[in-house]
């Protein structure tokens, strides 16, 4: 009985290190900009609404809601599986027990802050969480960190955000929202490829 204890934990530890090889084996795919050749025109508001489809009963099981703000006709030239897959992530991060509330989604259209300030669209997911420290902020999309080791995950989430929206030639940013969290990616309005 011992014995098929410890091959039980064994099959385990193996499967949780398929799942960390593929997700690092995403991430380099992605970072490899092979990807490009899958951007087109993709309309926002569809992709989201169908984001909100599969996540709002998931974020309502948690005792919360989920709210989308989309404005008609924000399209970016991207690979929309790959954008789906990173507000994914995000969504994830904001269902969380601590987090339960309102979680926003949305999409608009907005100008870059910086030297070069050009013109993009804006994808944002803000909860009603704790927000994160100084430190936290810093290293969210640093490879395999996790702000509190008792979380699920492997801390590849962000990582593989960040890899996305850099394909795209976009940013990624966090900043509290007291309360809450508020991710935001912002693309170009055609990639720089």
């Amino acid at each position: 009985e011992m014995q098929s204890a410890t091959l039980a934990l064994v099959a385990e530890e193996v499967a949780e290190l398929g799942v960390v090889f593929e997700k690092l084996l995403q991430i380099a795919e992605v970072e490899s900009g092979a990807s490009r050749k899958s951007f087109a025109p993709v309309d926002l508001q569809a992709l989201l609404v169908d984001v909100v489809d599969f996540y709002e009963p998931l974020i309502e099981d948690a005792g919360g809601a989920l709210k989308l703000d989309v404005r008609p006709g924000v399209q970016t030239f991207s690979d929309g599986d790959l954008i789906a897959s990173a507000v994914a992530n995000l969504n994830n991060n904001a269902v969380k027990p601590e987090t339960a509330g309102e979680v926003l989604l949305t999409a608009k259209a907005a100008q870059e802050s910086g030297p070069e300030s050009a013109w993009g669209v804006q994808i944002t997911v803000q909860d009603q969480g704790p927000g994160a420290d100084a430190q936290t902020l810093e290293k969210m999309t640093t490879r395999f960190y996790r702000a509190e080791s008792d979380r699920q995950g492997y801390g590849l989430g962000l990582a593989s955000v960040l890899a996305i929206v850099q394909l795209h030639g976009g940013k990624l940013s966090f900043q509290n929202a007291n309360p809450g969290l508020i991710a935001r990616i912002w693309l170009p309005s055609i990639a720089k490829v």
